[in-house]
């Protein structure tokens, strides 16, 4: 028989999840990001009963507050214009109003009033809830047991704990604390992985959207005494710079929508590693 730790303090427990309420707002990269720091994600929703279950709980955990709906993990940040589960699981259920889905907001938030799905500006300020695995399931996976006969099912998550996951190239990201660029590099190295390569104008804005400022990646100069090139620290090919301002130094960031090289490599900046989903 599968026994299961429980849940934290303060969060709710239904089946093997534990849920996370929390009032005051953020942006929804932000969001996710509060649940990725416990182990979790923006809560998906798979079926009627989950969905009707989040609505009636947030409207008792949010009893004394005047918050009317919650970011859930639905976004389109992740796959342009297909709706993406930010924990990586298959979208199979929507309960979107009906004429509300609008192709240029690429978040979702959940009515308290009647669970109904409405879409909207991802840096708008929203209540969250965070979904996690409670203490008793193996880290990286959901295991159910129906019966101590049986085997368990496992499906393994698409990332390590803490990072998150791009469905498109199938690759995860974390970001990494304030740092010149090769702390930064070093620090993904640790985490067995690299500062991203950039190769689509979609990916700089996913990359942009998880957290709104310069972000180290990893472009940076080489020479020798036969040439000079910019190369990616993982190795892969330089078929896509897109340029802004260049400048001086060897190494490069991101802003909101082009790749510079106008900031000292001292600069600290926070950094995003880049690894492969698991297979």
């Amino acid at each position: 028989m599968a026994v299961f730790g429980g849940c934290p303090k303060g969060s709710v427990e239904r089946g093997t999840k534990c849920y996370h309420f929390f009032i005051d707002p953020l942006p929804f990269v932000k969001a996710e990001q509060a649940c990725n720091g416990l182990d979790g994600h923006l809560a998906s929703v798979d079926d009627g009963y989950t969905n009707a279950f989040l609505a009636q709980q947030t409207k008792l955990e949010f009893k004394d507050d005047t918050s009317i709906d919650f970011w859930i993990g639905a976004t389109a940040l992740i796959r342009a214009n297909n709706w993406s589960w930010t924990d990586g699981s298959n979208f199979t259920f929507s309960k979107f109003r009906t004429g509300n889905i609008d192709s240029t907001k690429n978040c979702v938030t959940l009515s308290l009033t009647d669970g109904i799905w409405n879409t909207l500006d991802c840096s708008s300020l929203k209540a969250y809830v965070c979904e996690s695995e409670s203490d008793g399931t193996p880290m990286n996976t959901i295991e159910t047991v129906l019966n101590p006969s049986i085997t368990p099912i496992s499906y393994r998550l698409p990332c390590p704990r803490g990072w998150t996951f791009y469905e498109r190239l199938s690759d995860c990201y974390l970001l990494t604390p304030k740092s010149n660029w090769s702390t930064a590099e070093d620090f993904c190295i640790k985490h067995s992985s690299h500062l991203t390569s950039i190769h689509t104008l979609e990916q700089i804005q996913y990359i942009f959207h998880l957290d709104d400022d310069n972000k180290w990646i990893g472009l940076y100069k080489f020479s020798n005494d036969k040439t000079v090139e910019w190369k990616w620290a993982n190795n892969a090919l330089t078929n896509f710079l897109f340029w802004g301002n260049q400048g001086i130094s060897t190494c490069a960031f991101l802003d909101s929508v082009r790749i510079r090289s106008d900031l000292g490599c001292s600069t600290e900046l926070r950094g995003v590693c880049q690894r492969a989903a698991f297979s």
